[in-house]
């Protein structure tokens, strides 16, 4: 799925899983499959959660140094713009 410039991978449920992944170099670029390095974060955004539950999520980012694409890494709880939770 292409975002604004950036590609949105949904990478698992897990949110401290989806910040180590890209510093641990255990992703892999989806269109090259050079390893995906951590590049800054996307905007911070607010999802409406389960019972009215209000999450902050500021998404990773990463950039794959062989065909220089950014990525924005979703966990699967999350979907890619919207403002409800996979649950909702």
């Amino acid at each position: 799925m292409v975002c604004g410039g950036c590609r949105v991978l949904i990478v698992d449920n897990d949110v401290l899983l989806v910040e180590r992944q890209p510093r641990q170099g255990r992703l892999s670029c989806p269109s090259c499959g050079a390893a995906l390095a951590p590049w800054w974060h996307g905007r911070p955004r607010e999802i409406r959660g389960d019972l009215g539950a209000r999450l902050f999520l500021r998404p990773r980012r990463t950039r794959c140094p062989g065909c220089k694409v950014t990525h924005m890494l979703l966990a699967e709880a999350f979907w890619p713009r919207r403002a409800d939770a996979a649950e909702v």
